[in-house]
């Protein structure tokens, strides 16, 4: 059985990878409270046209640039192992990210709470990108962090989340935060089972992730 929790441990990856976190917390957010974003159901023009562009330029654009600098030998292997490797790659993200940010602060179908929880990701990976210029850090740790505090921060202010289906109400966000926080905990304990991570790593991700976040409430 030793296959599950290694099994379990790479569909995280793939979920809590980086470059996922804004699209996965656009779509959870809206399927608890579509009302918060001007809708009521999945398959409307505004839902889809609002995730293609969050996914172009959180998720595709930036990994086709990181592919592109790799195909032109500016990093030796997507892993981005090394310091000095992560550098040109957290830039270009950066860039896209805030540029995200702009653009939803700008929209008036994104609520307040997510404009500031974004913002918050756009921080954490700018922290993610002045730490990696010094120290080791791991990444995953801080996405996640920042994705976990981002449930929590909207879960206590104003706009309580729900889960909707078909205009009812079936589900508490608690849950989904209460499940966040042991697919996490799991997954940075594994990795560092595995020793992809250390501890201190680890530890400095979680503390950007947080600082990210925390900062984000403050400035909002």
């Amino acid at each position: 059985m030793n296959w599950v929790p290694r099994l379990l441990y790479y569909a995280l990856t793939f979920v809590l990878h980086p470059l996922f976190t804004i699209i996965i917390l656009w779509l959870i957010f809206y399927s608890f409270n579509p009302y918060a974003f001007g809708g009521n159901e999945w398959n409307n023009e505004t839902f889809i046209t609002l995730s293609i562009r969050l996914f172009a330029g959180s998720t595709f654009l930036p990994a086709l640039a990181i592919f592109l600098i790799r195909r032109l030998g500016l990093i030796e292997n997507l892993n981005m192992v090394g310091i000095k490797e992560r550098i040109v790659p957290l830039t270009i993200t950066c860039l896209f990210y805030f540029w995200i940010f702009l653009n939803v602060r700008e929209n008036g179908n994104f609520p307040p709470y997510f404009q500031q929880v974004i913002l918050g990701i756009c921080m954490t990976l700018l922290f993610s990108f002045f730490t990696a210029i010094f120290a080791g850090i791991n990444l995953f740790a801080a996405s996640s962090i920042s994705l976990l505090l981002a449930f929590i921060v909207a879960d206590l202010g104003s706009h309580r989340q729900f889960f909707f289906i078909n205009g009812q109400a079936l589900l508490e966000s608690y849950w989904v935060i209460l499940g966040l926080v042991l697919a996490i905990g799991f997954y940075l304990s594994y990795r560092l089972f595995l020793g992809r991570s250390s501890p201190r790593e680890t530890l400095a991700g979680i503390t950007v992730g947080i600082g990210g976040q925390l900062l984000a409430t403050f400035v909002m």
